[in-house]
């Protein structure tokens, strides 16, 4: 399939967006112990910036090996943290960071006295950040993104009180009958994500129909059992058996070619919507052309679910969308262990019965983790991803007094597609080591490759 423009140049082809006039201040920490940036909290018991703390998020869950190609000592500063990886991690080992460390990360008021001593002799500045108290939670807490973020974001504070501290100078305001306060920045933002949705996914408000899926998902149970697909197996045949079968008499046995170029094709389109949409998402544009290609390839996986997770059948373990497939049509190509925990979690997805807006707003702020990789202006996303999560906050009070919770249980899910999304990174790129099929898909080549 012939693509006009490269993954790169789809991605990098924004229209210049206004930015937002608004940043969320920063909580008073001392710099990042592995490279000196500026620190977001405690991680994986070490005070850290966004930075090295997904650094060494992703080493930990892809077991990565690093080799120094330098004196084994090489500078690890804001500015030169990404030229080797090995003094990088070796740094994060000396100061402390580990995998059990996550959870007893918690700051002592003996620790919390020191850093602020430390932070105002850096900053010669005699009074604390009056805001240096959102970052403790009752049980002291500090954990910075990702679901302690989270805790970060609900505040008890009220809705209005929260929008004035974020968007202090936006005048665009007014107060319904009943005492709402309206902001109408807010709602031009809503309306925009929604937009987007709607040009990146036009199939959104079929999927999200149930008694459409239900409908359709027997029709193609009476179309099989009236036409069985030819060549169709009762067991799924080893990979490697049928690789070898395939490659020596060109037969595809079991339609395992055909539902590879059917998932290729769809993967593509699916991508071309997520840039589409990450083009409109408010100071995206903005962003570093290389920061911009490193959230797009991150939140891949995340944007395809979120549009996708109705059209999954945990009791059936059936895919009724752009085709219908069993389960057992997917372990042939499939990792197992990535769909037992693929069909429960859609399931946590559908309990929260989702309308257009909070899926839209899901895509944003999963599209804005700024730990999910290596980025040049980490601050940049999470202010961004910060004006998204007040306008969530503000969308679902208008819809429910309660919000607080109803917030909660979507940041938990954002939150909890994140190993999903790892494993889904690492079986991908496996899959495109094992099938050259998707060598015919330019598009994902660059994904995969770049």
């Amino acid at each position: 399939m012939a693509m006009a423009f490269s993954f790169h140049q789809q991605v990098d082809d924004v229209d210049s967006i206004q930015k937002s006039s608004s940043k969320c201040r920063r909580p008073l920490l001392p710099p990042c112990r592995v490279c000196g940036d500026k620190a977001s909290g405690f991680h994986y018991g070490a005070n850290t910036c966004e930075g090295c703390k997904g650094f060494f998020r992703r080493t930990m869950l892809r077991c990565l090996t690093y080799t120094c190609y330098g004196n084994g000592n090489c500078q690890i500063c804001p500015d030169k943290r990404n030229s080797c990886s090995a003094c990088r991690y070796k740094k994060c080992l000396k100061i402390g960071m580990s995998r059990n460390a996550i959870k007893t990360g918690r700051y002592s008021h003996a620790v919390h006295t020191q850093y602020i001593k430390e932070v105002k002799t850096l900053c010669s500045d005699p009074q604390p950040d009056p805001d240096v108290d959102i970052i403790y939670s009752k049980d002291g807490d500090v954990e910075m993104s990702g679901a302690g973020k989270m805790r970060r974001y609900m505040s008890d504070s009220c809705i209005y009180k929260s929008c004035e501290k974020v968007n202090s100078q936006q005048k665009s305001k007014s107060v319904t009958e009943d005492g709402f306060c309206v902001n109408h920045e807010f709602e031009e933002l809503i309306e925009k994500l929604v937009t987007a949705q709607n040009k990146a996914q036009s199939s959104l408000d079929t999927y999200l129909n149930q008694d459409y899926i239900k409908k359709m998902e027997k029709k193609y149970k009476e179309n099989l059992l009236s036409n069985p697909v030819k060549g169709s197996l009762p067991y799924i045949i080893p990979k490697e058996e049928y690789k070898q079968f395939y490659e020596s008499t060109g037969v595809d046995l079991d339609n395992r070619i055909g539902m590879m170029h059917a998932f290729a094709e769809y993967m593509q389109e699916d991508l071309k919507g997520l840039i589409r949409f990450a083009k409109e998402v408010p100071g995206f544009s903005e962003l570093p052309a290389q920061d911009k290609i490193s959230l797009v390839k991150a939140v891949q996986f995340d944007y395809w679910l979120l549009g996708h997770y109705m059209c999954h059948n945990s009791e059936e373990k059936t895919y009724v969308g752009e085709f219908y497939y069993s389960i057992k049509d997917f372990e042939k190509v499939w990792d197992p262990v990535y769909l037992s925990y693929l069909y429960p979690f859609t399931d946590k997805l559908k309990q929260l019965n989702m309308d257009k807006v909070e899926i839209a707003f899901m895509r944003a702020i999963a599209l804005t983790f700024a730990d999910r990789c290596d980025l040049q202006e980490a601050e940049k996303v999470e202010s961004i991803q910060w004006r998204l999560i007040q306008c969530l906050k503000y969308f679902l009070s208008k819809q429910n007094k309660a919000f607080n919770k109803r917030f909660a249980e979507i940041m938990d899910r954002i939150t909890g597609m994140r190993e999903l999304s790892e494993m889904c990174y690492q079986m991908t790129n496996k899959l495109n080591a094992d099938w050259p099929v998707l060598d015919q898909y330019p598009l994902l080549v660059e994904y995969f490759c770049s």
